[in-house]
C-alpha cells in the first residue's frame, strides 16, 4: 500500500476468502483479547462460516 509520497494511495476491498482464514482469527481472538470476553472456539467457526 505504501508507495512515494507524490503517489496516490490504493486500497483494494474483496470479499474474504480461504486464504484470508488464519489473519482474520489473529484479528478476531486479539479484539476479543483486548476487551478481555472469550468465546468457543466453535464459536470463531460459526462466524467464519457466516462472513
Amino acid at each position: 500500500m505504501a508507495g512515494k509520497p507524490d503517489e496516490p494511495l490504493s486500497i483494494e476491498i474483496k470479499p474474504l476468502g480461504e486464504e484470508d482464514r488464519n489473519r482474520w482469527n489473529i484479528l478476531a481472538r486479539g479484539y476479543k483479547t483486548f476487551y478481555e470476553t472469550t468465546l468457543p472456539g466453535s464459536k470463531y467457526e460459526e462466524v467464519w462460516r457466516d462472513c
